[in-house]
């Protein structure tokens, strides 16, 4: 399979988009003026949130998650003006939710260590924490005069949710804040058991990727971050549209495929 990844279809969020950048509410003043320079002109909220359920060690995803954060690290690292912009925060499900990584700026960002996998799938409980944690880190911008960028979720499983009970609660906030041109999501599944259906109506019409067999997981890890750090540094406040629109246009730099034994696309990440 010689294409990867095509990236050439995008999300429409809304008909008619707000501004990428809100406006910000007033003048910084006080420790708002004590602020980075870059911080000022935009902050870009970034959320990975990690399934780290009992299966992902049976299928090797939780290697390839780990490394997918140091994929991250690295991106950032490569493009320090975009990594001040970004603020970036790690989520895991499994054995519960939890935080693993509080709001950190880009430039200071460090991979964590992921917990041992364990537990179920709670899907949604996690998707509801998440956007708990964007709305009141907008809520900062807000406080502080800063201009925010449309926050976006990167999404990491490789099972169903062990939660439906909560579907459709959470999904009719996420799906609000979607067409309100506030959130963004991409959702990613790894490995064959992954319910590439239920993606599909989180991502609300919008893409899902997915990788049988987790290989090269982190190389489209490493592809979305160094493309939102692209971004960051290329627009501008008052310019209309999505990022997310902008990113899958922007077909992915992703190597060969390592042989499988059975089926040469089996390793493959795909679009739906």
């Amino acid at each position: 399979m010689d294409e990867l990844l095509n990236l050439n279809e995008t999300t429409t969020l809304d008909e008619s988009p707000e501004s990428f950048f809100e406006t910000p509410v007033e003048q910084p003043t006080g420790y708002a003026a004590g602020l980075p320079t870059n911080c000022a002109e935009g902050k870009a909220p970034l959320l990975f949130l990690y399934d780290t359920s009992t299966s992902t060690a049976l299928n090797g995803a939780d290697e390839e998650e780990q490394q997918s954060l140091q994929a991250i690290e690295s991106s950032l690292r490569s493009n320090p003006l975009a990594a001040g912009k970004l603020d970036i925060e790690v989520l895991t499900f499994g054995n519960g939710v939890q935080i693993l990584q509080n709001w950190t700026e880009g430039s200071r960002f460090q991979a964590p260590q992921l917990p041992e996998a364990d537990g179920d799938t709670p899907l949604y409980e996690a998707l509801d924490l998440t956007i708990n944690q964007l709305n009141e880190r907008r809520q900062m911008y807000n406080q502080l005069g800063t201009s925010s960028y449309v926050g976006t979720i990167i999404l990491v499983t490789d099972g169903a949710a062990s939660d439906p009970e909560k579907k459709d609660v959470v999904l009719a906030r996420l799906h609000e804040m979607m067409r309100r041109n506030k959130v963004c999501i991409i959702p990613i599944g790894v490995g064959r058991k992954a319910d590439t259906d239920e993606l599909k109506e989180i991502a609300d019409g919008g893409t899902v990727l997915k990788a049988a067999d987790a290989n090269n997981f982190s190389e489209a890890i490493r592809f979305l971050t160094d493309s939102m750090s692209d971004l960051v540094c290329q627009t501008n406040p008052g310019d209309a549209g999505s990022m997310l629109t902008q990113m899958l246009q922007a077909p992915a730099p992703m190597p060969d495929p390592a042989p499988a034994p059975d089926n040469s696309d089996d390793n493959c990440l795909d679009m739906f």
